[in-house]
């Protein structure tokens, strides 16, 4: 894939890939051999490294037989004591050699001797780079011998709190990827592993990176349906754990926690793999083939709930508090309707002047409600939209709850271009003074959204809510009577 993308770049602007590469090499090999003693060691370690990083867009067997070569008369060469040139060599080593197919008993035995020998060096980085080139050959014989030593280290690694401590992201990186890749393809049960990794002495819970390669390996195993479910509950806990005490929002993260609720609400499998039945508990029972349809709710109104508290906190920036509450019209629309998920967002807007970020609440608001009239379900629209006017004509001052009335009114409103085309408007003027456009999209908004009430409840109720508040402006004594000339103009 990656040859054929870089030709395309090449191409692009006249030039040949095949063609610079052979250069880029011959040029390489020239200096690391012909004039090497020229050269000083800075020099030559940025030679080779060039060399083998170069190596990823190789397109022949040639290409890589000469870096095989160089890297093998290198190491034979090259004075032991010197660990990062040694490190960097062993790497080209593995992956020249891999790549290449050399997988004979001889050239398996250098491989494990030059892995075992990097895992003793001040960085394992390249060792751990290595092993992934070396797992992903499928050579049985040599993963027999692989497997165990890095699962050993991996180990050591993590009792020593190296993915904490460690300011190298290469590495941590390096040894998360070998430990997924060990879980995803089967090659045994590292359950016990992971479970000791989301410890919360293990981490650093504000380490971005970290957090980000574990958040990608985690969703691929729920995806694949490879983390076992009677354990996916505490990981969701301590997922809204770190949402709630973490400084920074990692999108990754947020789309593992939804990765992980779709994953909860199905029904367990006969064949699901078990980590641990100790953990049989009342976290396991509200995954449970019995409980799951009742827990729901319970685990939507949480992960919402921890959502908008997260959108309160000062740390958090106005495109962090976007991206929590985006899934929220996805996420109801799969899952299903809740009438207590919904009181809880149009609670929230309800409330949105005390907090941080009211138009994000008010778009939030109106993105679910869209959504839901386009899935044809006005009617509990209107039920929401009518029991939350009270609350927010008592606002204070007059104009925030004017604001508040007017986009509520337009997120109900079942005309699309009306909504589409008014509630941008509205929404840019929350900060601005009150001012008699304010007052005309007041009157529009609420002629519109009584006129499709057909039920007279549902208007009574609309007028009660609008009765009961008085103000010096008679701002809603305006609407009311706006709405009773139109209905007798148009009579």
């Amino acid at each position: 894939m990656f040859p054929s993308l870089f030709d395309r770049l090449f191409s692009r602007h006249g030039l040949d890939l095949t063609s610079s590469l052979q250069i880029l090499i011959e040029l390489y090999v020239r200096w690391l051999t012909t004039n090497s003693n020229n050269l000083c060691l800075q020099l030559k370690y940025e030679l080779i490294r060039s060399f083998i990083y170069l190596s990823d867009l190789f397109t022949s067997s040639q290409q890589l037989s000469n870096l095989y070569d160089l890297c093998d008369e290198y190491f034979r060469t090259w004075f032991d004591e010197d660990d990062l040139m040694i490190s960097l060599i062993s790497y080209g080593l593995c992956k020249s050699g891999i790549l290449l197919g050399q997988t004979t008993k001889e050239y398996n035995e250098l491989y494990i001797r030059l892995i075992e020998r990097n895992f003793k060096l001040i960085s394992k980085t390249h060792a751990y780079a290595s092993c992934l080139f070396l797992l992903e050959s499928h050579e049985d014989d040599l993963n027999k011998l692989l497997i165990p030593i890095i699962i050993q280290e991996i180990n050591n690694d993590i009792q020593n709190n190296t993915l904490k401590y460690s300011l190298d992201i290469r590495l941590n990186g390096f040894i998360l990827s070998n430990l997924f890749y060990l879980i995803e393809n089967n090659h045994l049960n590292s359950y016990d592993i992971l479970l000791s990794l989301i410890k919360d002495d293990i981490l650093d819970i504000n380490d971005n990176l970290t957090q980000k390669i574990i958040s990608i390996g985690l969703e691929r195993l729920l995806i694949l349906g490879q983390y076992p479910k009677n354990d996916i509950w505490r990981l969701y806990k301590r997922s809204i754990t770190i949402i709630r005490q973490s400084s920074w929002l990692n999108i990754d993260h947020l789309i593992l926690i939804l990765a992980r609720i779709y994953t909860l609400l199905q029904r367990p499998n006969e064949n699901t793999n078990s980590l641990n039945t100790e953990h049989i508990n009342e976290e396991q029972e509200m995954i449970d083939s019995s409980s799951i349809i009742s827990s729901s709710d319970n685990i939507l109104i949480e992960f919402v709930g921890e959502l908008y508290e997260r959108t309160k906190q000062s740390s958090t920036l106005p495109y962090e508090a976007l991206l929590l509450l985006r899934p929220l019209p996805l996420l109801l629309a799969h899952i299903g309707l809740s009438d207590r998920l919904m009181n809880k967002m149009v609670l929230e807007f309800a409330a949105s002047t005390q907090q941080l970020y009211p138009q994000i609440l008010a778009y939030t608001v109106f993105a679910v409600f869209r959504a839901l009239i386009n899935a044809h379900y006005s009617a509990k629209v209107n039920e929401w939209t009518l029991l939350s006017m009270t609350s927010i004509a008592q606002r204070k001052p007059i104009r925030m709850a004017i604001w508040g009335l007017t986009c509520l009114m337009l997120s109900a409103c079942p005309s699309h271009t009306i909504a589409d085309a008014l509630f941008p408007l509205t929404l840019s003027r929350f900060s601005a003074r009150f001012e008699e456009l304010d007052n005309r999209l007041f009157l529009l908004a609420g002629r519109e959204y009584y006129l499709q009430l057909t039920n007279i409840e549902q208007r009574r109720q609309f007028e009660q809510a609008f009765t009961n508040e008085s103000n010096t402006e008679k701002l809603y004594a305006d609407l009311l009577a706006h709405i009773q000339d139109t209905i007798l103009s148009s009579s």
